[in-house]
């Protein structure tokens, strides 16, 4: 079985650069490859910040989406507030469902976007 990301296709090919908190936004993904993407879930990862030795501040927020009625593009909630996820830097990811991995127990990461979360 072939994954879906690869170096070929990188998963996501458009979304915002900045965010504001609970607002509705489109992630576009590549939906060329040879096998289409059965996507679990979208996630923000907060970007890491390394003080003695252990990061305290590391975010893994999944994010509410719906499939949009263009192909190949979700409509995602961002987070409700800064309690959740507080502003800065995160990495975006779709993450394939496990049954496309080999394993069938992993899901697969797509390449990330880097995006800025910022109260309006």
């Amino acid at each position: 079985m072939q994954t879906f990301w690869n170096t070929n296709n990188g998963g996501i090919t458009g979304a915002p650069i900045v965010l504001n908190y609970d607002e509705e936004f489109e992630v576009a993904y590549d939906v060329t490859g040879e096998t289409t993407p059965i996507i679990d879930s979208i996630v923000l990862i907060s970007l890491s910040s390394v003080t003695h030795c252990f990061d305290s501040n590391q975010r893994y927020v999944i994010l509410d989406f719906e499939d949009s009625i263009t192909n190949g593009v979700f409509d995602v909630t961002s987070p409700m507030d800064k309690y959740v996820a507080p502003p800065g830097y995160y990495m975006l990811f779709l993450l394939q469902d496990p049954s496309q991995s080999n394993s069938g127990t992993v899901r697969i990461p797509s390449i990330a976007k880097i995006i800025r979360l910022e109260s309006a």
